[in-house]
């Protein structure tokens, strides 16, 4: 006498496989979305250090809210932020992953006086969650928009 599955069984263990993937799915999305936040965290990082070596060596030039750009003739531009001997702080301009237009993948800066900044980027795509950092302290901020998370940043 032969041993098959029948049609029901087949459906069970085919039914829980694919409650099985769906339940990875979901992990995967939330997985990927905690690291692009934390890639925005690390970026932020790596211009606050940046320019709190500029803070050390000169006064940062007053910038209003701008974006962050590779080139430029102020400090909202990396191409001018070098050390002491010339060296640059930082080699590449970051981009932000939690955006997929041109110009929201940049962060922006603001910089109040030769010592006060703030940087500010959007955290997981399609929410009003920015990272925040303020003369190097980062926290995460709300807004209904970039104008409003911008105010509860440098305020």
């Amino acid at each position: 006498m032969k041993k098959a599955f029948t049609l029901i069984e087949l459906l069970i263990v085919i039914a829980i496989i694919a409650i099985l993937a769906g339940v990875i799915f979901v992990n995967l999305i939330s997985a990927r979305n905690r690291a692009k936040d934390a890639q925005v965290k690390s970026d932020m990082s790596e211009l606050s250090k940046a320019l709190e070596v500029i803070k050390v060596d000169r006064d940062l030039g007053v910038v209003n809210w701008s974006y962050l750009t590779a080139t430029g003739t102020n400090d909202a531009s990396i191409s001018n932020w070098k050390d002491i001997d010339g060296k640059a702080l930082i080699a590449k301009l970051p981009e932000n992953p939690n955006s997929d237009s041109t110009l929201l993948k940049r962060y922006r800066i603001r910089i109040m006086s030769g010592s006060n900044y703030a940087i500010i980027g959007r955290l997981s795509k399609n929410t009003s969650t920015y990272w925040c950092v303020y003369n190097g302290a980062g926290r995460e901020v709300t807004g209904s928009d970039i104008s409003t998370a911008q105010n509860t940043c440098d305020g």
